[in-house]
């Protein structure tokens, strides 16, 4: 077990802490045949064998994105990144985080694992807004009982946009 500093805890007990969840916060989310969300490396392989074909394998996921998109269109691309990750719920570990208040919250993923989790959850200390876009309008939305979720690379419900955020 690792030990957390006692300022950590006492931040995250005041609701002073920000969570950042990086890649594999959506890590233990499956989908309704029980199949496990993929992480970048199966993205990029999904990807690959539909728009690219043999001579990119171990390519990343950014590296397949962009081929892809200049093989297609972006929309086609992203369209298809949401078909494959919209079917994914949150695991019984993340629901937990809505029974926490948090300063803020920062993510790189662009599922929708953290606004279902808040959704499932019977009694969330906070409402979730997430900030998906410079000038979404999120900040506006805030209130007294919700939580700002920066979502540093977009979302896959802005699917249809072709400039990212």
């Amino acid at each position: 077990m690792i030990a957390l500093p006692q300022e950590l805890i006492t931040a995250a007990q005041e609701g002073r802490a920000v969570l950042f969840l990086g890649a594999g916060a959506s890590r233990g989310a499956i989908d309704n045949k029980r199949q496990p969300i993929p992480d970048g490396r199966a993205l990029a392989e999904i990807l690959r064998k539909e728009f690219l074909g043999d001579g990119y394998e171990g390519f990343d996921l950014r590296g397949v994105y962009d081929l892809a998109c200049s093989q297609r269109d972006v929309r086609t691309v992203q369209r298809r990144v949401f078909d494959i990750l919209n079917p994914f719920q949150p695991a019984a570990f993340h629901l937990l985080i809505p029974t926490f208040a948090w300063a803020g919250i920062a993510g790189t993923n662009y599922d929708l694992i953290l606004e279902r989790a808040y959704q499932r959850a019977p009694n969330p200390l906070q409402t979730l807004v997430p900030n998906v876009k410079d000038g979404d309008g999120a900040t506006d939305r805030l209130g007294a009982r919700s939580v700002l979720y920066v979502k540093l690379h977009g979302c896959i419900t802005r699917h249809q946009e072709v400039t990212p955020p």
